[in-house]
């Protein structure tokens, strides 16, 4: 399960909205669902705030390796993009 997918699961099985969630480490309903949505990571220091509050559930390396295996597939899309004539974008 991915970071976001483990901390909507933990927010659900606590039974808070995402605002709730949010208030518990200062941020805002809109952050929360932005993380949940995979659309954004936490910080280093809140996502050491989302590893305290959820008692490990949601931990700073699930974080981690989230961002990172969105790093690569991001730069596999670019990568797939480009243009396989080995020209930089100019005229050959």
């Amino acid at each position: 399960m991915s970071a976001p997918e483990s901390l909507k699961s933990w927010r659900a099985e606590a039974k808070l909205s995402q605002g709730a969630a949010g208030k518990l480490i200062g941020v805002s309903a809109a952050t929360w669902c932005d993380w949940e949505g995979g659309n954004k990571s936490p910080s280093v220091d809140r996502a050491l705030d989302l590893e305290r509050v959820t008692h490990g559930a949601v931990s700073v390396t699930a974080w981690a390796e989230w961002s990172r295996e969105q790093r690569e597939a991001r730069a596999e899309a670019r990568a797939a993009d480009e243009p396989a004539t080995g020209t930089h974008g100019g005229t050959p």
